[in-house]
């Protein structure tokens, strides 16, 4: 028996009979008696003895008293015109033919690569005997005791293109369940509603459902990759790693049974992520975003931080949200051995670009965050240099931001306290209640991401611990939204109760959480009362900064740029005087100009920039108002050179 692994050609021909002449009255009695019959003949060892061509079933034998004949004489074609008429029925009849075909490759299978999965005979019942250990059997054709999943297989009806999503406590009801064709048309709907709403906690909800129709159907293909890659890359972008990680999982069993998708693509933000959470592996190198994640991870291993923000800032896809999650510690990281290095100091410019900083502003608040914001004192010189005329006491220079020196020691102590936070990525946070191991409880700053807008939320100094309600009652003063508007999210879960600590959430100092919520919806109406000028333009101003649109950010950006340039004629006007060794109203205008282009540069730095092209106009922005800084800065030096002699 062992020696043969091909099923009898006189077997294949009764099942074939059998199928196709039955109906849909007894094809489950006929299809329950067949596969007990083959069974029965494997544990016994007749299968190749079996005379298959005069085998019979008592199913088709029918109510009639006639003695059993041959199967062979009952299945003459159908006389009866009905019969021929009905071409579902052949149809279903000719695929459980092919499918009785297909048992032969599957009968190959080895005891050994069954996993929980298998649908072997010999997996199931762990026996040897007639050979039944070294070739599997599809279940479905010889065991009559497992279900036919094909028979009981949910196929919803419903045509309703939105549904939240529920978790299942009983069977589906086929009802209330979306078939592909409705499935496809909502995940367009999804897609333009993301584009134009930004609401996450809509989107996810939706995403959810879509996913657990596919799952109840038992549909794996091209299409279900799409949903959990789209719903994976959305949860990257909002921060959602519990989400991410939960697409990421079903997406690398769906890939392994063959179905097309970004395998790579995803595969390089899975590398990132066991980065992330010191997991790392190696595999499929050559692929140009594998090859990035792998570099990353080559350069955290070897503390090259020169090679890992260039990586940083040349990230293909969407690696760099991956990358978002710890690029602060590598950050910090970076600066502990420039603190080292770099004695007495290194130049802030050159920190700004070394880490992949936008500028030099965002250096200093991430420096600043950290409580390493710290500079070396101008020297003597430089201070009777810039001292202001007429005063004897001399005054503390104003030394533009790029022109600073970071002292490396003194900032030593603050990033080391400051990297005790990231020590450990601790994914059992929020359910056992607690803060990041060695994470103080004071919370000064939360990160919160509004569709594409980042607000850094400085939270107030308290006797008591800082609780949900004072975060949220800041976020209504920065955005406009009404309190009971306001639904925060971290790690996939909703932050409800305001009586509690943020550390009871598991959030510590620089967290990350998300804002959902309609934009339009969620903004409270304008007041019955006549505003004043004053009221009208700080609404006025509160409007432009809550248009997060492309078109908005770069009127804002051309805002603050217009309102500079009307100061770069006073900045020629003060170095045409100081040339000319004119000193009436030098000091007065210095003052002035260089607080307002000042409030400018904090303008321009306010703007939360989307894209490339928003990026790049702050960028050409900032460096023009620097620039004519700069330019004042230097007269006003000459000056006080020229007064001092």
């Amino acid at each position: 028996m062992s020696s043969q692994t091909e099923w009898p050609q006189s077997l294949k021909d009764f099942a074939n009979r059998a199928f196709a002449a039955c109906n849909d009255a007894n094809r489950k009695a006929v299809s329950d008696e067949l596969r007990a019959l083959i069974f029965d003949s494997f544990q016994n060892g007749t299968i190749h003895t079996t005379d298959w061509a005069n085998a019979s079933l008592k199913s088709l034998a029918g109510p009639s008293s006639v003695p059993k004949k041959s199967l062979k004489k009952r299945v003459a074609p159908p006389s009866t015109p009905a019969a021929l008429a009905d071409p579902d029925e052949q149809a279903r009849k000719e695929k459980r033919a092919r499918r009785f075909e297909r048992e032969q490759a599957q009968f190959q299978h080895e005891e050994n690569e069954a996993n929980l999965e298998s649908t072997s005979l010999a997996s199931r019942f762990g026996s040897s005997q007639n050979g039944f250990a070294k070739h599997g059997v599809d279940v479905d054709v010889a065991d009559p005791n497992v279900i036919d999943w094909d028979e009981h297989t949910v196929v919803g009806t419903s045509t309703k293109l939105e549904k939240s999503y529920l978790r299942l406590t009983s069977a589906p009801d086929p009802k209330t369940v979306r078939p592909l064709s409705t499935l496809v048309q909502t995940l367009e709907l999804l897609k333009k509603k993301w584009r134009t709403e930004n609401n996450y906690g809509y989107i996810c909800d939706q995403f959810k459902s879509v996913r657990q129709d596919l799952t109840v159907q038992r549909i794996k293909n091209e299409f279900t990759v799409k949903v959990y890659e789209i719903h994976a890359r959305i949860a990257l972008e909002m921060a959602d790693l519990g989400e991410y990680n939960q697409c990421q999982s079903q997406l690398r069993g769906l890939y392994a049974h063959g179905i097309r998708g970004s395998a790579m693509e995803f595969l390089a933000y899975r590398i990132l992520y066991l980065l992330h959470t010191k997991n790392r592996r190696e595999e499929h190198k050559e692929e140009v975003a594998v090859k990035h994640a792998l570099d990353v991870r080559k350069a955290l291993v070897t503390g090259n931080y020169h090679a890992f923000f260039k990586l940083y800032a040349d990230a293909p896809n969407m690696n760099a949200y991956v990358m978002d999650h710890f690029v602060e510690r590598e950050r910090i990281n970076a600066l502990l051995v420039m603190s080292k290095c770099y004695r007495p100091g290194v130049a802030l410019s050159f920190i700004a670009d070394e880490l992949a900083f936008q500028d030099v502003v965002e250096a200093d608040a991430f420096l600043a965050a950290n409580n390493a914001a710290v500079y070396i004192e101008p020297t003597p010189a430089e201070i009777a240099a810039l001292a202001p005329a007429g005063r004897k006491k001399k005054a503390r220079p104003a030394v533009p931001l790029d022109k600073r020196q970071w002292d490396a020691k003194a900032a030593m102590q603050p990033l080391a306290d400051a990297i005790v936070k990231f020590r450990k990525v601790d994914w059992n946070r929020f359910a056992a209640g607690n803060s990041a191991p060695g994470s103080s409880d004071v919370i000064r700053r939360i990160e919160v991401i509004w569709g594409r807008e980042r607000l850094q939320i400085v939270l107030p100094r308290t006797s008591e611990p800082v609780t949900l309600g004072h975060l949220r009652q800041e976020i209504a003063s920065i955005t406009a939204l009404p309190y009971e508007k306001i639904k925060l999210i971290h790690r996939g879960l909703i932050l409800r109760d305001d009586r509690l600590p943020l550390t009871a959430y598991g959030l510590v100092e620089g967290s990350r959480i998300g804002l959902v919520g309609s934009r339009e919806g969620d903004r409270p109406g304008a007041k019955t009362s006549q505003l004043s000028v004053g009221e009208q333009k700080a609404r006025e101003k509160k409007a432009k900064e809550q248009d997060t649109s492309e078109q908005g950010l770069m009127n804002r950006i051309t805002e603050a740029l217009d309102s500079a340039k009307l100061l770069f004629p006073e900045v020629e006007e003060v170095e045409a005087k100081v040339e000319k060794g004119e000193a009436e109203g030098v000091e007065e205008t210095h003052r002035r100009v260089s607080e307002l282009l000042l409030r400018q540069l904090l303008a321009l730095d306010s703007v939360g920039v989307n894209s490339d092209t928003t990026r790049q106009a702050r960028k050409v922005a900032v460096k023009q108002v620097q620039h004519h800084l700069d330019r004042l800065d230097a007269a006003w030096s000459k000056f006080k050179a020229k007064s001092s002699l």
